[in-house]
């Protein structure tokens, strides 16, 4: 996947036909029954924009020793068993699973046909299985305290994709991470890891996680918007084009066209540079800076060392 293709605003856009229509499908009716339960808080086209590296229900990836199958890609034990292992297995059999549809999820030969099943297994293994390879590694005040929140989704994607460096990245910049609420906290990682590729650091390991979060936050932004459903949840910060841009560029490399950049790079009207301090830290010192000089040069006229007071200096 090259840089045009991967760019996250565009991942939104160029999967939206496919969101469109697993909206509309049973898969659909499946997850606005159960994405309440599972990210309570999270919009519902979340829970399909969670499929978007999906190809559809009887997929079957092989990613060596085991494969992912499924509309949500979930880990399933060897390769080409005919009935699902692993994950897969354990999620689907689990209390969680039999709490939100009656009932296990079908591990038989024709677990594909099972569609509310796959639902509930797929939500359920990003949420609580997925997850914990970031947030158990992350200190316990970065930890979700939102079951759907936009920084639990994030957590769960990344963990999905590669825990272990984005929790990495987590720890890194947890400075900055704790004096951010946690609706705006994963924009605040993916800002940081940005700067630093912006700088020219190496930072393709958390970038891929990131990336992909950011690919499927945006596919279910567009179906919401599509849908012309509220889109409040998923945060619109200014310099998001710039973020996504060096995120990008660090894990698929260089843009292949210029007209696929977002416009802000372009037209060089964006930085992620803070070496400058924010304007208000910066008007504050110079305010009390100028009534500080202020106040000495009044004392220094009264005294006399510019003149009598009210005279003139010559």
């Amino acid at each position: 996947m090259a840089y045009c293709v991967a760019l996250p605003s565009r991942v939104g856009v160029a999967k939206l036909p496919i969101m469109r229509s697993r909206w509309n499908g049973p898969l659909g009716d499946a997850v606005r029954q159960l994405m309440p339960r599972v990210f309570p808080g999270a919009p519902v086209e979340m829970g399909i924009g969670l499929t978007a590296n999906s190809m559809g229900a009887t997929e079957t990836v092989s990613a060596g020793s085991w494969w992912a199958i499924g509309w949500y890609n979930i880990p399933a034990g060897p390769p080409n068993s005919p009935t699902p292992g692993g994950m897969y297995l354990s999620v689907a059999q689990g209390g969680t699973v039999r709490a939100l549809i009656g009932r296990s999820a079908d591990v038989s030969s024709s677990w594909a046909s099972d569609t509310l099943g796959q639902a509930a297994v797929g939500l359920v293994a990003y949420s609580d299985v997925e997850s914990r390879n970031v947030i158990g590694r992350i200190p316990e005040d970065l930890r979700p305290r939102e079951g759907g929140s936009v920084w639990k989704v994030a957590c769960s994607i990344m963990g999905y994709v590669s825990g272990g460096p984005a929790a990495t990245a987590i720890r890194r910049h947890a400075a900055v991470l704790q004096q951010t609420n946690e609706r705006d906290r994963f924009h605040a990682l993916a800002r940081e890891v940005a700067r630093e590729a912006e700088r020219g650091e190496d930072v393709s390991g958390p970038a891929y996680p990131i990336a992909r979060a950011m690919q499927r936050l945006a596919c279910g932004k567009a179906l919401a918007a599509s849908l012309g459903n509220d889109t409040s949840w998923w945060p619109s910060p200014a310099d998001e084009g710039t973020i996504e841009h060096w995120i990008t560029i660090s894990k698929y490399g260089q843009p292949e066209r210029p007209d696929c950049v977002p416009i802000a790079v372009r037209t060089g009207v964006s930085t992620l540079d803070l070496s400058s301090p924010p304007l208000t830290s910066v008007l504050i010192p110079v305010g009390v800076g100028i009534l500080v000089l202020g106040g000495l040069g009044w004392l220094a006229w009264r005294k006399g060392l510019f003149g009598s007071p009210g005279s003139m200096v010559s």
